[in-house]
């Protein structure tokens, strides 16, 4: 197993590259978002550290807090240098390092598959809306050490007999084009066509994604001290559920294999090693990768009868989603993302 040093220097100093500019909205709102994600996410991996028994998962853990860890660092310096406020994100006020293991060892190498995964998207994104050239340097070498880190995730998975891998399919020997509208039927038994690769894709990586969602929600459940916050993780739980429910049997139905987790990830404990304020905010970052997962298989799914079922988790996602914002700002737990300036206030407040 490959150690970490490749990584610990990848990221740098927001110096390295002399700017005049200021930063544009665009940098400015993604730079919090990955500061803000960077800390909670940083806190997780602190925990997992503190009770990890295998050793090749604790090398790719030790990365990713090292990652993490840089690139709050850096923003923190930029926005230093710009006069902007610095978020509060999370600290160490938000772990129980002391707390029992809440999840196995596999969870944790899944868990951070699965990070990487997300954070290859947002950092992708957040490169292509940024201007400045120190920003750009960033994110590019932010890409390029989660990119890596995941490649170990998916090699240690592989070695270590873990990986779910999709399933395989026979294909038609020939090339040919589609010659019936009915190709975008679905909704009647005898119109239906056999589901086309990039929908079992979205299918299956949808599933994998529910899933490990909802063993995050369900060992949430067991150690929140609010009830408010437990019945939150519940509902969350009762939509994993709901959702698995829509999308195994569509699978299922044509004889496709559907992912199954090789572990139960989620142990006896009942003391939190998170605050409640994170364990919410990662329920919220959970709700917005399934948001984006479902808005980019509607762009690519084409058989009707599967549409519906992407749109409601959409829309019920949504709906939970806004639900644990207000407990968030009930609890003072919602940090205000930077925003232009109310005039309107700043006049009012001269009289």
């Amino acid at each position: 197993m490959t150690t970490n040093t490749e990584l610990k220097e990848t990221i740098g100093t927001s110096g390295e590259i002399v700017n005049d500019t200021r930063l544009n909205a665009s940098e400015i709102g993604v730079l919090w978002n990955t500061c803000m994600e960077s800390s909670m996410y940083s806190c997780m991996f602190k925990h997992f550290l503190s009770n990890v028994q295998d050793k090749d998962i604790r090398l790719l853990l030790e990365s990713a807090v090292d990652v993490t860890n840089k690139m709050v660092s850096w923003i923190i310096e930029a926005f230093n240098k710009e006069g902007l406020s610095i978020p509060i994100g999370y600290t160490t006020e938000d772990i129980n390092t002391n707390a029992p293991r809440l999840y196995s060892d596999p969870f944790y190498l899944y868990f951070l598959n699965h990070k990487t995964k997300a954070g290859i998207a947002t950092q992708g994104s957040a490169l292509t809306t940024s201007v400045r050239p120190d920003v750009r340097e960033f994110y590019t070498r932010c890409c390029s050490s989660i990119i890596e880190l995941y490649q170990k995730t998916v090699d240690l998975l592989l070695s270590k007999g873990l990986y779910i891998r999709p399933p395989y399919i026979t294909t038609p020997k020939t090339t040919d084009f589609v010659k019936k509208k009915n190709f975008l039927a679905g909704y009647l038994v005898h119109e239906k066509r056999p589901l086309l690769a990039v929908e079992i894709s979205s299918l299956f990586h949808g599933i994998m994604m529910i899933s490990l969602g909802k063993d995050v929600l369900i060992g949430f459940r067991q150690v929140a001290e609010s009830k408010k916050v437990r019945h939150y993780m519940d509902k969350g739980i009762d939509l994993a559920n709901r959702f698995l429910n829509m999308y195994i049997p569509i699978l299922s139905q044509e004889d496709i294999p559907v992912p199954m987790s090789w572990d139960t990830p989620v142990t006896d404990s009942t003391v939190s090693p998170f605050s409640d304020k994170l364990m919410m905010a990662k329920s919220l970052y959970m709700s917005a990768v399934v948001i984006a997962n479902c808005g980019t298989a509607i762009s690519t799914i084409l058989r009707h009868d599967l549409l519906p079922g992407y749109t409601r988790t959409m829309v019920d996602t949504a709906d939970h989603a806004e639900d644990g914002v207000k407990i968030m700002i009930e609890n003072g737990w919602l940090e205000e993302p930077p925003r232009v300036i109310d005039r309107e206030d700043l006049i009012n407040s001269k009289h």
